[in-house]
């Protein structure tokens, strides 16, 4: 392999994706620096003998098939750029991006510099080659593509990490290629469709849906880097139009970059707001751990101290704001917007319906019945295994329950919220309501709440989420989120509008 400058290069290029951590043995050397030292242990393995047979495969079809023999296995020892060079030779890519040796990595201006314009590699490259070891096949017949075949790729390095996350995000095309197997990620989006856990797959295999920022961050924020200036600078090149105004440097308050990144983002695209409570801290572990710093550090508005809420994959979160002042000062969000305000009287929670034969056994009121109790003495509000949150509206002409999938969404539900109308707020009441029901998912407990109506985002299942923030000292704190049946009406006597200091 050698180094061409890329002027030189007329024809197309490929682009290399890859775990860092899986090219040999990383040795931190302080101030973000790292060191990487490959002992020549990775694997070529290949088969001296080999068939060609036609058989059916899993959809029925006849295809020429290579038959390997497994006792002419041959197994040689390189370092990984001696592997990188074989697969090139495999499926004939002459000229491929690949920063450890297209970029210098002691030269910290030249580094710096292309990382700001990394989006450019991996956006004007031909295809992306992405390298995940775990992806493999059992079977001695290559062709049997079945989805069972991407496990390996769901649970890979390469799925966890920040900046594999942004090369699949921008590139043209992906061929993923794996101990003895490759796929495209146009068959992947034919054969296989992930949960919702793995939507950034569905969605970089599914052409391309671009992401609005509450489902970046909400991805971004599960993945791993080995730095955190790593993982804001590759969240960053998702945004590139934003990237100008952020200082791409090592040599910087890591909090400072984070909050400059995140205003920009902010009044860039509001859905950065849209967060609540995580359905279950466990699930996030790994989400808590790499934040837990981060979040005592970062203003509210960041969505740090709870979960983001994805993109639904084919309607996405619409919004149509009516803010009529959204601005950045230091760590303080100025909003100017619509409000509606919360009083939490008592605690409210929700649990599994008793009756085996209709877990939808409502009540004449049209309330879920043995969904919904009161009790004054429970203090930790809990759904108690259940994976849905019932939106009741009621109208003087009729009522309607129906359901949102909170693991759609990983978020839990902290408050039950009939809507009462009443001194001009709504009440955590459990007596009929009047107009909707909704739900509060909040990061922290507090006596009264305000919910901003007029920055409401479109959900699944004809659902409305709208940002809380709550009342502090000197300024406010957003803590979460309040989910309501599209059908609600908000009329000028229940709402106000005021200058929101957010921080």
């Amino acid at each position: 392999m050698q180094i061409v400058p890329g002027s030189t290069v007329d024809e197309h290029y490929w682009a290399l994706s890859y775990a860092w951590h899986q090219t040999g043995e990383i040795i931190e050397k302080g101030d973000s620096e790292f060191e990487r030292i490959d002992n020549g242990n990775h694997e070529i393995i290949s088969y001296e003998s080999q068939s060609l047979t036609e058989q059916e495969d899993w959809q029925g079809k006849r295809r020429i098939v290579s038959e390997i023999d497994p006792e002419s296995k041959k197994i040689h020892h390189a370092k990984f750029e001696g592997v990188l060079q074989q697969i090139c030779k495999d499926f004939d890519i002459r000229y491929i991006f690949y920063d450890q040796m297209c970029i210098d990595q002691n030269d910290h201006d030249e580094k710096m510099r292309d990382i700001k314009h990394m989006h450019l590699f991996y956006e004007n490259a031909y295809c992306t080659l992405a390298l995940v070891p775990e992806l493999e096949h059992k079977d001695s017949a290559f062709h049997k593509n079945s989805p069972a075949d991407i496990d390996g790729l769901v649970h890979s390095q390469w799925s966890t990490r920040a900046w594999t996350l942004f090369e699949a995000y921008v590139s043209k095309n992906l061929l993923f290629v794996g101990r003895n197997v490759h796929f495209w990620s146009n068959a992947i989006a034919r054969v296989y469709t992930p949960s919702k856990a793995e939507d950034f797959i569905r969605d970089i295999c599914n052409n391309k849906k671009r992401w609005r920022a509450s489902t970046a961050v909400w991805h971004a924020r599960s993945r791993r880097s080995s730095s955190t200036y790593d993982r804001i600078f590759s969240l960053a090149n998702m945004f590139p139009e934003l990237k100008e105004d952020v200082t791409f440097s090592y040599n910087q308050s890591i909090v400072d970059l984070m909050v400059d990144f995140f205003g920009l983002l902010v009044q860039k695209d509001l859905t950065i707001l849209l967060f609540g409570a995580p359905l279950d801290p466990l699930m996030d572990s790994n989400m808590a751990a790499s934040h837990i710093n981060e979040a005592n550090l970062l203003p509210s508005w960041t969505g740090h101290t709870g979960i983001h809420i994805p993109d639904d994959p084919v309607l996405g979160n619409s919004i149509q704001a009516d803010v009529s002042e959204c601005c950045i000062d230091g760590k303080f969000l100025h909003l100017n917007c619509a409000y509606i305000t919360v009083r939490i009287e008592k605690t409210s929670t929700i649990e599994r319906s008793t009756n085996p034969e209709d877990p939808f056994d409502y009540t004449a009121d049209g309330l879920p019945r043995n969904f919904l109790r009161e009790d004054e003495n429970y203090t930790e509000p809990s759904i108690s295994g259940r994976g849905f949150l019932t939106f009741v509206s009621t109208t003087n002409e009729s009522q309607e329950a129906h359901n949102t999938y909170t693991e759609e969404y990983r978020l839990r539900a902290t408050h039950i919220l009939p809507v009462k109308e009443g001194c001009g707020s709504w009440v955590n009441t459990l007596s009929l309501p009047t107009h909707v029901g909704a739900y509060l998912s909040l990061t922290e407990e507090c006596s009264e709440c305000f919910v901003l109506s007029g920055i409401p985002f479109d959900l699944l299942y004809d659902v409305i989420a709208m940002p809380v923030v709550r009342k502090g000292p000197e300024s406010y704190k957003m803590i979460g989120a309040c989910f309501i049946d599209c059908s609600a009406t908000f009329d000028s006597a229940l709402q106000a509008r005021k200058d929101f200091v957010i921080e």
